[in-house]
């Protein structure tokens, strides 16, 4: 293997390995800093990495389906999707850079999305899901638009 796949690898494996985020935060979006060739990823997409936790109890959420969407202007959908490991984390390489929906759904908890403007090639979005409530069925999911204006360089 040359050495620009090597430093792909060996970022991949430093950001999966990253510590946890505190389990109080909803959504902590990232830009991260890497000294991977810049010829390693195409123009104009992002890897996106990131943890999902139970946020009551702050434990990873394994086997959580993990998707990126984005709208191009001619109204095509991109989506790039991957599940959690055992420690909740994930990797989702190819992302489109610009406007990007980030939904997270998992057994057991309302499905979170997550809106992020993307602009660097390197992101952090760690999310906590809450456990469904069986007396209240109407919340099965959580939209999160707090990150809508969160632009990342």
């Amino acid at each position: 293997m040359n050495g620009s796949v090597w430093s792909s690898m060996a970022l991949a494996a430093a950001l999966i390995a990253a510590p946890s985020f505190a389990h109080a935060q909803a959504v902590s979006v990232t830009p991260l800093v890497s000294n991977v060739a810049q010829g390693d990823l195409e123009a104009g997409k992002t890897i996106v990495v990131g943890q999902v936790i139970d946020s009551e109890t702050g434990r990873p959420i394994s086997s959580a389906l993990v998707r990126a969407e984005h709208n191009d202007r001619n109204g095509a959908q991109t989506s790039v999707q991957t599940v959690t490991t055992e420690e909740g984390r994930f990797l989702l390489a190819g992302v489109p850079t610009g406007d990007v929906n980030i939904t997270v759904n998992a057994t057991g908890y309302n499905t979170r999305t997550v809106h992020v403007k993307l602009s660097v090639r390197y992101v952090a979005v760690d999310m906590a899901l809450s456990p469904l409530n069986v007396n209240n069925p109407s919340s099965l999911s959580d939209s999160d638009s707090s990150q809508s204006a969160t632009t990342l360089h």
